[in-house]
């Protein structure tokens, strides 16, 4: 049987090609990971705050535009902690970094205690950049929960993955954050390439776990809404987009949230 692609769709399709040309926005965010034990995560926290402290001055300084330090809520075999900063461009990486290495320098014994009670085998960094973000502030104050959904796109596929994101799940998700039930999301894939190609990070974030309910019920009635030739010819792009093997869901909580 020959498959009929709905002119949506293919619509789609040809919008894809001309999304490789736009220039990367905003936001950049550098990410250290690293794995504590359960029973140091609380003196782990309290060293960090020698780098928080150098990252409040440049967001009060408009370098930066977020930071937090969250843990995972699901855990598995890697780093469990994650310290990250947000800013607009490499020019504001640069002085994140400067502004990092500097306190550490400032605060040695409490810097090599981090790295004592973490596993240094289990550290990595990361560099990431949004494709695609929305959402309004987050309230003062507030630890939010932020979904991972991680994806690994097939070659040559990353501006349909794009597409298909603005299409679908854009809207769903511009909705939530109107109706209070989110704060933001992003579609993120390597600033600086250190893994396999084509990994990309859809990211949710939320007051709390109980939001993933009203999420899910929301993607739902979406779906419903779609004729039944449209959800098929989806999933076909899917299956064409996204190597299913790779697929992997996160959770993860703030123990420190900041932003302007």
């Amino acid at each position: 049987m020959q498959f009929r692609t709905p002119i949506p769709v293919f619509c789609l399709l040809l919008a894809a090609g001309s999304v490789s040309a736009q220039p990367a926005p905003a936001p950049i965010t550098s990410v250290a990971m690293f794995r504590v034990q359960p029973d140091r995560l609380e003196r782990f926290v309290e060293n960090v705050q020698i780098v928080t402290s150098a990252l409040d001055r440049l967001m009060q300084a408009g370098t930066i535009d977020a930071y937090g330090l969250d843990t995972d809520v699901v855990h598995g075999d890697g780093p469990n902690v994650a310290l990250w900063y947000e800013t607009r461009n490499f020019a504001g990486l640069a002085e994140g970094d400067k502004a990092v290495q500097g306190a550490i320098r400032a605060n040695a014994d409490k810097a090599r205690e981090v790295w004592t009670i973490s596993d240094f085998e289990k550290h990595r960094d990361v560099i990431v950049r949004s494709l695609e973000s929305g959402g309004g502030k987050v309230p003062a104050g507030a630890l939010p929960v932020t979904f991972f959904q991680m994806e690994k796109v097939k070659p040559g596929k990353m501006p349909v993955a794009r597409m298909m994101f603005r299409h679908h799940d854009k809207p769903v998700e511009d909705q939530l954050v109107r109706d209070g039930v989110i704060y933001s999301y992003q579609m993120d894939v390597e600033a600086i390439h250190t893994m396999e190609p084509g990994a990309v990070w859809f990211l949710i974030l939320a007051p709390g776990l109980e939001s993933m309910d009203k999420i899910r019920s929301a993607f739902a009635a979406a779906q419903e809404k779609m004729s039944e030739a449209d959800r098929r010819a989806l999933e076909a792009m899917e299956e064409e987009v996204f190597d299913r093997k790779a697929h992997r869901d996160s959770v993860s909580r703030a123990l420190i949230f900041r932003s302007r």
